[in-house]
Formats: structure tokens, sequence, C-alpha cells
């Protein structure tokens, strides 16, 4: 929860400033919403359903502002990346039941077959971990799940080209995010 609520910037109390210090190493919390972060799990510890929670929030509560400066009809997208198309099936059904609550049931406006549609600007869509998948996209949150595991037939650091890619999709969303999730693979 510290690390949560650190990344979009809400305040914490004394104890969760000092969990947030000691799981991360950090000397101090940041100030404000943070650009990017990279989470490492360990296996079968929820990174799935961290993902989805992450770009639920980040696209509802946690998103307010994402979409201020968009184009009259451009839409701002929540982008969860994942290894493969199973799991990028996982994260969907998650973020599915995470708009199936009460709370957030209100801001859809449809589902599609890669995601939701909600009704303030934002579109979640889950994707493989392919660099073409962001280009002429306004992105303001961008997951990468399990991406030290993420592979390619065409490129040997294929981690580094979404990442690349996604950047100039982000440059001109104020407040935009990017998380990295994954287990660990190597140093």
């Amino acid at each position: 929860r510290p690390i949560d609520k650190a990344l979009f910037g809400e305040p914490l109390d004394a104890t969760e400033s000092e969990m947030f210090k000691h799981l991360t190493g950090r000397s101090e919390p940041p100030v404000g919403r943070m650009r990017e972060a990279w989470l490492a799990f360990g296996r079968r510890s929820g990174k799935d359903v961290k993902a989805a929670s992450l770009a639920a929030y980040g696209a509802t509560i946690g998103g307010a502002e994402l979409t201020k400066g968009a184009a009259r009809g451009e839409r701002t997208y929540v982008m969860l990346m994942a290894l493969d198309r199973d799991q990028a099936r996982v994260c969907l059904d998650y973020i599915r039941e995470f708009f199936a609550l009460p709370v957030l049931a209100p801001f859809v406006t449809k589902e599609t077959a890669e995601g939701v549609i909600l009704n303030n600007g934002i579109t979640i869509e889950i994707f493989t971990n392919d660099q073409r998948r962001s280009r002429g996209r306004r992105v303001g949150l961008a997951i990468f799940d399990e991406v030290a595991r993420w592979n390619s037939d065409t490129s040997a650091n294929p981690d580094e080209e979404v990442f690349g890619s996604v950047l100039p999709s982000t440059a001109n969303v104020d407040g935009a995010m990017l998380i990295g999730i994954s287990s660990v693979h190597m140093r």
C-alpha cells in the first residue's frame, strides 16, 4: 500500500513512509506522482492482479489529469503489456473483475476484446510486448507485466525497444507513468 500510494503521489503517513523506505532502500519517499517505477516481485506473488489493479486505479481515481490536453476525440490509453496472449488475457480478466465492482462500474462505456472503454476519455487495453502497439496512441500509463521474461523472434532486447517506443507516446501527457513489474530474471 505505501508503494502504491507513492506511485500516484498520495501522501504517506509516518508508518507508511518508514515502510516505503524499508521496502525500496530509498532515503525519502518521492514528492508527487512518479514518472517511472520498476517493481520486482517473487513468483506467484500476484503480479498480474497488481498490474490490473494499477491499470484500473490509474485509469479512474488516480488518473483524472491524464486526459488534460487531449485533442477533441482523442483518447488517452492505459496500456498493459504482457509476456504473451495468455498472460494478457489473465490481466484482462482481472481488469474486468475490478470494473464489475460498484465503485468502478459507472466508468465503463464498453468492453472490447482487448480492454475497457471508459466514459472519462481513457481506454484500457492489453497487449503483448510489441513495440509497434504504442505508436499513434496517447499513453497516460504503460504497465509492463513480467518484463524480465519478455522475448521476441525479431529482437534481442524487446524490453528496451518497447520502452523506447512507449516514451514518445507519453511525452504530451501530464502525469504519464511507466511501471515495470516482474519477477527477477537476472541482474
